[in-house]
């Protein structure tokens, strides 16, 4: 069999439809659910593959999530291109009436705050829902890592999401990057 190269007189039918094919495995699932799983990750700060059972990208971002096998414990992992911080907000696709949950590593050193935003900021807040967290920069990556109580954070079966990370190690600096979006729940 012959492969032409796009562009060049003939037939190129094989190699557009290898290249097709190529193209549609490299779109994410947009149908893809959060179900629980029986192997809980471990709160580390590394995210080893196949350690959770969901992962989208988003902005050079990477967020991975996992349920506990009984469906009330959510564990979340970002991997942000970065050597600052690194942020979850969860229950709102705004910073707004978000719980976030953020972390930085410095001198090696790990910094976690769980924080309550509101209009455009946010602040540290006494709603202290984590029950495990770790935060670990390797390279140009941070990764944060955490669990806690799915609770009331999902009501409609859609958990409401924002991920952002920063350039600086602490937690007022502006982000470089973020993003919003529903993590569909399958319990």
């Amino acid at each position: 069999m012959t492969l032409k190269a796009p562009g060049r007189a003939g037939k190129a039918g094989p190699f557009l439809a290898i290249l097709a094919i190529l193209s549609l495995a490299a779109l994410p699932l947009p149908a893809q659910e959060l179900a629980p799983q029986a192997a809980e990750p471990k709160v580390d700060g590394l995210v080893s593959p196949g350690e959770y059972g969901y992962e989208a990208a988003y902005a050079g971002m990477r967020l991975s999530a996992a349920l506990s096998s009984d469906g009330k414990i959510l564990h979340l992992a970002l991997a942000a291109p970065t050597k600052g911080w690194a942020a979850i907000g969860l229950g709102s696709r705004r910073m707004d009436g978000a719980h976030m949950v953020l972390g930085y590593e410095a001198s090696g050193k790990a910094a976690v705050s769980e924080e309550k935003g509101k209009g455009h900021g946010h602040s540290p807040t006494q709603d202290k829902r984590l029950l495990s967290s770790a935060v670990k920069e390797s390279g140009d990556t941070t990764v944060l890592e955490f669990s806690l109580p799915l609770a009331d954070l999902a009501p409609s079966g859609k958990l409401p999401l924002i991920i952002a990370y920063g350039a600086r190690d602490d937690f007022r600096s502006m982000h470089s990057k973020y993003g919003s979006f529903d993590l569909p729940l399958k319990r």
